[in-house]
């Protein structure tokens, strides 16, 4: 047979995949074939190991004598057969075949796969890593899972608010795991990098686990020569095609090489851009870990807990399976860690710019500020780190005094502002609310954020006048930002995982659009606590123990309506009070069984506001009819002078306590006897300051004149009764005997009580005693 068919025969049989049928190739000696036969151009190729000797047979492994070729001595193909001569290849498998299908599978999974994110990847220059002493604990409980040390399921959910550090864990635990050898792939998603299509995620996987595993690469490859379709095919069929079977394969051919299990990252599922896919992943991973025992591949998962990955994660059958590590935000591990990070990091700026900075900065109490508003969030910390040693400005003293002044509440508008990449991630959440429902969350983060209610969400949602569902799908795109029980959950409250949320909220300027309606707040809290006071408690009668019993699982909130509802009509802006004094005016003021709080301010409120807006609802009587009796408050302002200018605008040095007759409502009408202390409390306004100051320096004067007065007196008081004792004791001795002058005898002439006459008169002793 020619030289140049010879080869044909065999690339054509092996390009195909297909077994030799025909009787062994015999390739013979270069004497044999004619040099005028077709001459072949010698190729750069692999070459036959030099041990092969003449008429040798080589066997491939595993495999018979039903194909061979016979190679003779001195013949010469080109290409692969390049000088080789006299041997026989029983069952041939084409080497250089094999490599190049190898490299031209990589080269298709390089094209679907998104390389961008990889953990090592270009695109990830600056990846976060997590601090050598942060998150230690948590850090070394995964690698102790990772290693096969924890029995407790093949798959891993770490799950956090926004920016807590999930993804410097993951970096982290993935440099850790490949330098050990263990780390099988991984897939970091983005979505402001559009690192975000989840039918990349197999094949990114894929790609990594074939440059990293032979045996593995072997098997896709045949595969994917099998069904050159399978990276056009749905997730779950390329989940089962380049993941589990291969592995199984290995597992069952190739034990030795899986004899550790490999580690598979995907960081961040909750910026995956379908969410179904998001909950497809979770389900084909927790299935597979649940229904297969033994398996080489631990999966670590990372994301904020959104509702739709808790409702899966949720599943009891999920519990046996998935091991769960929640990144907390306020434990003390997560204080700890902050106040060491901002040590450090500040320390490595002060030492980067020591030629301006002094070795005292920061300031001791910056530091603290920044640790008590961070709170345990390590990416709030690190995004004023980034923002203080920002070479832009290349001013960190001044940056840092930006930074303290605007968290002490001082920003102006326009102003720097060091939580921009906090605010944008904020946004993108909110953005995601569909308008037709984001009225209903803002109104819900209102209440929550402005008032704090001890509520459950049950409790929540009946103030609000929601349905428990309307409720809950209000606030299904902030399960990363505030913690919102289940359904099944119904006695647990809403809680903020972070106050930086609730500032950016409050802040028009950071939150734009989204900026809560405050005065809309109090409004609409004071209309349904109106509402609730009334329902809860029945007009005019009292509470009967039916009624009692039947309205006693609400009792919070009722306790909620009367501690807010004064105070937030009082908030109540002018664009809302005729709605407010609307609802007033049907309001019963004689379910008010007992005082309330802030009733006083709210009486001056109301009255504040005048006839006209009003309606007359309230107004000064001068007595309180006979056939009523009245509710009797005190109040003690801050300025009772001008509480009591409310009232009586011309009223000039009034004397107190001042009582005031009030006649309050239009339809059950109640009376109020108001007593105006002037009893002042810890805090007073500046004029009621000014005024005490000069009371007091007016009764300081007065005591002193009054100390002097009684040391004057009581030194006159010593006087005379030095004179009288002395005059005492003159009148005890009897008169003397011829004597020149009146005086105090001798002691010769002096004589003792017994020796005086009978008949001298007795000497008052009471008189003159002490």
């Amino acid at each position: 047979m020619p030289v140049l068919e010879t080869f044909k025969v065999i690339v054509a049989r092996f390009s195909d995949r297909k077994p030799l049928v025909e009787d062994s190739i015999h390739i013979p000696n270069p004497s044999q074939v004619s040099t005028a036969t077709n001459p072949v151009k010698e190729q750069p190729s692999h070459s036959i190991s030099p041990s092969v000797g003449t008429d040798q047979v080589i066997n491939s492994p595993g495999s018979g004598n039903t194909h061979a070729a016979a190679v003779e001595p001195g013949s010469s193909i080109g290409g692969l057969f390049t000088n080789a001569h006299g041997f026989t290849i029983n069952n041939p498998t084409m080497i250089s075949q094999s490599i190049n299908e190898g490299t031209a599978v990589l080269k298709r999974l390089a094209k679907k796969a998104m390389s961008g994110a990889i953990h090592d990847s270009s695109d990830r220059s600056y990846p976060p890593l997590c601090h050598p002493d942060t998150r230690k604990s948590l850090r070394s409980r995964i690698v102790e899972w990772g290693m096969g040390k924890d029995s407790q399921g093949r798959m891993l959910w770490m799950y956090g608010p926004p920016a807590v550090g999930k993804s410097a864990v993951a970096q982290t635990t993935a440099e850790f795991f490949q330098s050990a050898g263990r780390l099988g792939a991984t897939f970091f998603f983005s979505r402001p990098n559009q690192f975000d299509d989840p039918s990349c995620v197999i094949p990114t996987l894929a790609y990594q686990l074939a440059t990293k595993h032979h045996q593995y690469k072997h098997i896709i490859t045949q595969r994917l020569a099998d069904d050159p379709l399978i990276l056009k095919k749905n997730i779950r069929t390329q989940f089962k095609e380049l993941i589990i079977q291969p592995f199984r394969i290995l597992m069952t051919q190739y034990p030795q090489t899986i004899s550790e299990p490999l580690l598979i990252i995907l960081d961040g599922l909750d910026e995956c851009k379908d969410k179904q896919a998001q909950c497809e992943f979770i389900d084909l991973i927790s299935t597979h870990s649940r229904q297969v025992g033994i398996f080489p591949v631990f999966w670590l998962i990372t994301s904020r807990p959104e509702w739709h990955l808790r409702s899966m994660l949720s599943n009891p059958d999920f519990h046996t399976t998935c091991k769960r590590e929640e990144l907390e935000v306020d434990d003390k591990e997560a204080q700890n860690d902050v106040r060491r990070l901002l040590r450090d990091e500040l320390e490595k700026t002060r030492k980067k710019y020591r030629d301006r900075l002094p070795s005292s900065w920061p300031p001791e109490q910056s530091l603290r500020q920044i640790a008590v508003a961070a709170s345990g969030h390590l990416g709030f910390a690190s995004f004023l780190l980034r923002f203080i040693d920002d070479e832009q400005y290349s001013n960190p003293q001044g940056q840092l005094q930006v930074c303290m002044t605007f968290l002490g509440g001082g920003g102006t508008v326009g102003a720097i502002n060091p939580l921009h990449a906090l605010d944008l991630l904020y946004r993108k959440i909110l953005t995601d609310i569909p308008a037709d429902v984001l009225p209903t969350t803002m109104r819900i983060l209102g209440l929550l954020i402005i008032y704090s209610p001890r509520l459950s969400t049950e409790d929540q949602a009946r103030f609000l006048n929601l349905d428990q569902a309307d409720f809950h799908r209000a606030l299904q795109q902030l399960h990363s930002v505030i913690y919102v029980p289940s359904m099944d959950d119904s006695n647990s409250s809403l809680r903020v995982y972070h106050a930086s949320f609730s500032d950016f909220l409050k802040d028009t300027n950071r939150c734009g659009s989204f900026s809560l309606d405050e005065e809309a707040v109090h409004y609409d809290v004071a209309l349904h606590s109106l509402d609730l006071m009334e329902d809860i408690v029945p007009a005019s009668s009292a509470l009967r123990p039916s009624v009692l019993f039947e309205y006693l699982p609400h009792v919070s909130l009722r306790q909620f309506s009367e501690s807010t509802v004064w105070k937030a009509c009082c908030k109540v802006s002018r664009t809302f009070v005729p709605g407010l004094v609307s609802r007033l005016e049907d309001f019963d003021f004689t379910c008010l069984k007992h005082p309330q709080l802030a009733f006083e301010e709210f009486l001056r409120w109301l009255y504040s506001l005048g006839c006209a807006l009003n309606k007359s609802l309230i107004c000064l009587v001068e007595k309180v009819p006979v056939d009523h009796t009245p509710a009797n408050l005190t109040v003690s302002p801050e300025s009772p002078s001008r509480y009591l200018t409310t009232f009586i605008p011309g009223v000039d040095s009034p004397k107190f306590p001042y009582k005031l007759r009030l006649r309050l409502g239009n339809i059950d009408q109640v009376y109020v006897s108001l007593e105006v202390s002037a009893s002042h409390s810890a805090g007073t306004s500046a004029d009621d300051r000014r005024s005490l100051d000069s009371e007091l320096a007016k009764m300081k004067q007065q005591l002193q004149v009054l100390e002097e007065t009684r040391k004057a007196k009581k030194a006159e008081v010593a006087r005379a009764g030095a004179r009288e004792r002395a005059g005492a004791r003159g009148r005890m001795l009897p008169p003397p005997l011829n004597l020149p002058r009146v005086g105090i005898a001798p002691p010769s002439m002096k004589r003792t009580r017994d020796e005086l006459s009978p008949t001298t008169p007795p000497t008052d002793t009471k008189r003159h005693r002490g």
